[in-house]
């Protein structure tokens, strides 16, 4: 029994150093190359929410920057086998019911987000992908369902002091790009993805570039949010929406650097020194770690002492064949252990059983 438990402890800390070192995005001889020290993934078609927490609050018009004001309920965020819906309701009032939900986490400074959705294609609402510190220092990808009449299209911004000065109409600062998509979001699942390093921000749908930002990029930490909402602004979300709507999400993948000293500390401790082989190399397909869900690693542009070129990562689906290999190892260990225990205990039985039906030997009774 003891072996079987020490194979699992071996099992679990095989799973764990998995990618000790961190995830690597872009190839290694590329200016864009980074590694990040965490990860959160959420697979929303298993019912779980993985980190992030639904949101409630009343805007009214004033803030909410529109004829009318927002509404964010919990009892909107419902999820399906499909993914995670996120619904915007019909007027109710004076607010338009919304859905939004945001990390756990505050502390990301730095990364490669993605999200797996199917958008909706009914007129009047905005769904946004972002990360936010305050109203000047924010990341965007927004869709407005307006737009697909058209075709695809995606609004790419960073807000920053003159979108501010504009009234937070960021279209005619550095840091806008209204992007054709070739495809139309409400057709079907799509991968929407933004890289944010230190000088750049770069967006990506399906694995492919949109746009590279380059101007006024954040260096604060701050969190990611998913929204779904429409404040009946002409000029941009429209509606209020005819009928209530829904946007699908599957996924996110979330890698990062974190600015909390004590995730820090725990990293160098997982990787104390640079290996490669501990490195993780993300992939633009739908390829998930195990476990789903992970909020540990640590968070900082590793400063390892190493050659003065980053040695280049495994591939991540060598890391998920590994777990598997070692899973299936394992129990099969475990499973010869278990009968060998099982047939010595039936041995030991039938012998004692013997014995006590034989009685005492001749030798015995002289």
């Amino acid at each position: 029994m003891l072996s079987i438990l020490s194979s699992f402890a071996l099992f679990s800390t095989l799973t764990a150093a998995t990618c000790d070192c961190g995830f690597s995005v872009n190839a290694t001889d590329s200016p864009a190359h980074q590694i990040f020290t965490e990860f959160i993934e959420t697979d929303f078609t298993q019912g779980i929410l993985g980190g992030w927490i639904p949101q409630n609050y009343l805007l009214p018009r004033e803030l909410a920057r529109g004829p009318y004001g927002k509404n964010a309920s919990s009892e909107n965020v419902v999820p399906s086998k499909q993914g995670l819906q996120l619904w915007v309701k019909r007027l109710s009032g004076d607010f338009i019911p919304m859905a939004e939900i945001a990390t756990q986490r505050t502390d990301m400074l730095y990364g490669s987000f993605r999200i797996n959705a199917k958008l909706t294609g009914v007129n009047g609402t905005c769904a946004g992908l972002f990360w936010f510190h305050n109203d000047t220092v924010e990341i965007d990808m927004e869709f407005l369902s307006k737009d697909y009449e058209n075709g695809g299209r995606v609004n790419l911004v960073n807000q920053s002091p003159a979108s501010e000065a504009a009234g937070f109409n960021a279209a005619h600062t550095p840091g806008f790009a209204a992007q054709r998509l070739p495809f139309r979001p409400d057709g079907d699942f799509h991968e929407y993805r933004f890289d944010w390093i230190p000088g750049s921000i770069s967006f990506y749908a399906d694995g492919i570039l949109l746009k590279v930002l380059t101007q006024d990029i954040p260096s604060t930490p701050g969190h990611m949010l998913l929204n779904h909402w429409s404040n009946g602004n002409l000029y941009w979300s429209a509606g209020p929406p005819v009928e209530d709507t829904a946007i699908t999400i599957q996924y996110t993948h979330l890698y990062f650097n974190s600015s909390d000293p004590r995730e820090l500390k725990r990293f160098n401790s997982a990787c104390p020194k640079y290996d490669a082989a501990k490195v993780c190399k993300i992939q633009d397909s739908n390829v998930a770690l195990k476990p789903p869900v992970s909020t540990t690693g640590n968070s900082f542009v590793p400063p390892w002492d190493g050659p003065g070129s980053t040695p280049s990562a495994p591939d991540l689906h060598h890391a998920v064949k590994t777990y598997y290999v070692i899973v299936g190892v394992s129990i099969g260990l475990a499973f010869v252990l278990f009968v060998c225990f099982m047939c010595t205990v039936r041995y030991w039985d039938n012998w004692r059983l013997t014995l006590f039906r034989r009685g005492p030997s001749s030798a015995d009774k002289n």
